[in-house]
């Protein structure tokens, strides 16, 4: 008489336990979450999970570097277009070309260039009835920038002859009864640097060669082509500049000199307007910016004696 019952409550638990197995096969999370491909051409297809799947993005964390989506027609569509009508997400920027195809539950990300000098990181997002899942791309470095055109406007150069003064001091002791003679080397420790700042972030930090703005017999010239990063200065002693250079201090007997020595530096700043190409896509970029350079270009040295 009891056997009918444990039958029945057998029954129950066989349905229940089917019930949780079903709620377990709506599972969100993507095959893989976290992928680097090459940055150069590189792809990259996972599974996603489409049920109860409403919308896929690139996160941009505050800015919009160039998101365009597209439908299976391959028209351009609004960027909060459900993921069901959603076919292409482009990402353009002057620095990289990333594309998400979506087919059905696969993903596949597609790197066309990444010119920067690191790895890039593309978060996207897809957004469930009830959940977030997030899936993190990795671009390694692909071909830099290279420099296609770069010209100064020489004519529009602005100087400053006395824009910055460099004072030090040494002192001389002569305990003898005759002259003593000591040298001092002026320029020790002086040099100069320059600075080549684009207008816009896409050009910085490329490493091109250009002529760069150098003090000559009283003015400014351009010298031969330098190695230099764009958005970053370069320190250097001018060719014009004798580090060693050496001038003979005279100390009297019996007294102690203290020898002040004031280095003027110039300034130049020259307006510029360089191009650049990216060389897997071939796109060129043009921005304007601004040189400056300085340079120690005179000294003066005054003695007094303190004994």
């Amino acid at each position: 008489m009891i056997k009918p019952h444990w039958i029945i409550i057998f029954t129950i638990l066989l349905t229940a336990t089917s019930c949780n197995d079903d709620i377990f096969t709506d599972r969100t999370t993507p095959t893989q979450n976290e992928i680097t491909i090459d940055g150069d051409g590189g792809s990259h297809t996972i599974k996603i999970q489409t049920k109860g799947l409403q919308w896929i993005g690139i996160d941009t964390y505050g800015g919009n570097p160039g998101i365009t989506c597209y439908d299976k027609t391959g028209s351009i569509i609004p960027p909060e277009s459900p993921a069901s009508e959603t076919a292409r997400i482009n990402l353009t920027s002057p620095l990289a070309i990333f594309d998400i195809y979506i087919n059905g539950n696969k993903l596949t990300f597609h790197s066309t260039e990444n010119v920067t000098n690191q790895s890039n990181h593309i978060s996207i997002r897809l957004e469930y009835e009830h959940t977030l899942e997030f899936i993190n791309v990795y671009t390694s470095p692909g071909k830099p920038q290279q420099l296609s055109e770069f010209e100064y406007a020489m004519e529009q150069i602005s100087v400053d002859n006395n824009a910055k003064t460099d004072i030090s001091a040494n002192t001389y002791t002569n305990k003898g009864g005759m002259p003593m003679r000591a040298e001092l080397l002026p320029y020790i420790g002086q040099q100069a640097w320059v600075e080549l700042e684009p207008e816009y972030s896409f050009a910085n930090y490329i490493n091109i060669s250009v002529p760069l703005p150098t003090h000559s017999d009283g003015k400014w010239i351009l010298s031969d082509e330098k190695q230099i990063m764009t958005a970053s200065k370069r320190y250097y002693m001018p060719d014009a500049v004798d580090r060693m250079f050496k001038v003979p201090i005279e100390v009297p007997p019996y007294s102690t000199i203290k020898a002040t020595c004031r280095i003027t530096y110039s300034k130049a700043v020259v307006p510029f307007k360089m191009t650049i190409i990216n060389p897997v896509s071939g796109r060129q970029f043009t921005t304007r910016g601004t040189c400056t350079a300085t340079e120690p270009v005179n000294y003066d040295i005054s003695l007094q004696n303190t004994k």
